[in-house]
Order: C-alpha cells, then sequence, then structure tokens
C-alpha cells in the first residue's frame, strides 16, 4: 500500500464527502420539496376567464326546419334565434312556384 501525503489524502476523500453532503441535503431538503408541490396540487385552479359577456349557444343538429320571416329556411328554431329571427313557423318555406310561360 502507498503511503499517501495529507494534501493527496485530502483530493481522494474531497470527492466522497461532496457525495456525502449532496446526500444529506438531498435528504433533509426533499420531503419540504415534495410537501409544498402536493400543497400547491390540492389548490383548485380557477375557470379561465372569457372575453365574451354572452354564453356560447350550441344548437341541436336535429333536423326540424322553421321558416323565418325574411323568407329564409333554418334547420332549427335555435339556428334562427341564433340569425335573429325571432318570428318563425314551423316547416321549410314555401318557394314561389315558376307560373307556366304563355306565348
Amino acid at each position: 500500500m502507498k503511503n499517501l501525503s495529507g494534501q493527496q489524502s485530502l483530493w481522494l476523500v474531497f470527492p466522497i464527502l461532496l457525495v456525502l453532503i449532496v446526500l444529506i441535503a438531498g435528504i433533509i431538503l426533499f420531503p419540504t420539496i415534495q410537501a409544498d408541490i402536493r400543497g400547491r396540487a390540492s389548490e383548485p385552479t380557477p375557470p379561465p376567464m372569457t372575453t365574451s359577456n354572452s354564453p356560447e349557444i350550441i344548437c341541436s343538429e336535429l333536423y326540424n326546419p322553421v321558416c323565418g320571416t325574411n323568407g329564409q329556411t333554418y334547420g332549427t328554431a335555435c339556428e334562427a334565434n341564433l340569425a335573429g329571427i325571432t318570428d318563425f313557423t314551423q316547416g321549410a318555406c314555401r318557394t314561389p312556384e315558376a307560373l307556366p310561360a304563355t306565348n
């Protein structure tokens, strides 16, 4: 076995001491960091802010036509309301039948 000087022994022991210090610091600090993460995870997040004042309206896709006062057929009463038509009748709008041409 080789006889080491004081400085050589220090350079040999220094990495071992450094690893031990890091391990001890990890054991001490890890539970507090983990508790902080768990604490933040249990807090509810606020709902996202919407820029629109009116709620989003989703109309049914079931075809139930209505005829608006503007003469246009809408798939549902909801679609007519979204277009700003509040007065309508049930059923599709009737198109005027073409009159036969007379010569």
